[in-house]
């Protein structure tokens, strides 16, 4: 039997384990990405301080990006009710790479905090681009799982 009507505390349900789910698979995304690029370019992505090893400083600057990027979600769905217009994917693409962008700019600057560093705004942009690819392939394949 179909249902027909979804309760208030489904929605909310649903809501909330969508955004642990994507946490979670934009941190992944995240984690790969930066890891691959330090490998890639060393000289131009750096990570680690004198007091964080590489690998905290990976997942310290990660969950920082991912937690950016996630409170954009909660941003836009408020804009779709409020507007009764969806955002298409292209939106959706080009708000995750400004979103990506000054993210990572924002991290990078407190980089003897997060122990991520670049050596410019290029390395940034080219990064974030990545990062967009990445992350919109992930979140497209999260939005196909069905919660039940």
């Amino acid at each position: 039997m179909v249902k027909l009507f979804v309760s208030e505390r489904e929605i909310q349900a649903k809501a909330g384990i969508m955004l642990i789910l994507s946490y979670f698979s934009l941190l992944a995304s995240n984690l790969l990405v930066i890891y691959l690029a330090n490998l890639l370019f060393p000289s131009h992505i750096v990570l680690g301080t004198f007091a964080l090893t590489s690998t905290w400083a990976l997942w310290l600057s990660s969950s920082k990006l991912a937690l950016l990027g996630l409170l954009v979600m909660p941003l836009v769905a408020y804009r779709e009710w409020k507007t009764k217009k969806d955002f298409r994917p292209q939106d959706w693409i080009m708000l995750y790479a400004l979103v990506n962008i000054a993210s990572l700019w924002i991290v990078t600057r407190f980089a003897e905090i997060y122990g991520l560093g670049v050596s410019s705004w290029l390395v940034i942009l080219g990064l974030a681009l990545v990062m967009n690819f990445v992350q919109g392939l992930v979140m497209m394949n999260l939005s196909k799982v069905k919660i039940t």
